[in-house]
């Protein structure tokens, strides 16, 4: 049993307030792009500052390695 497609109609006030709130919908789908880019950049950052303190720490680390070694030879 198929059922005919039939026409839909829609008040020409509710047509526009449903395109306004798709364009409210698509400006904030946009801005939720801009935020998901910054935090993908500040990520970025972040694990380049984290790396460089784990860089530091393990010269740090080394070298006490070698003091301790010298002293106890």
């Amino acid at each position: 049993m198929t059922e005919k497609a039939m026409p839909v109609f829609v008040k020409i006030e509710d047509c526009t307030d449903i395109i306004d709130i798709l364009n409210i919908l698509k400006e904030k789908i946009r801005k939720a792009h801009l935020l998901l880019d910054r935090l993908h950049d500040l990520k970025i950052q972040e694990d380049a500052a984290l790396a460089a303190w784990k860089r530091d720490l393990e010269m740090v680390e080394d070298r006490v390695r070698l003091i301790d070694k010298k002293i106890f030879e």
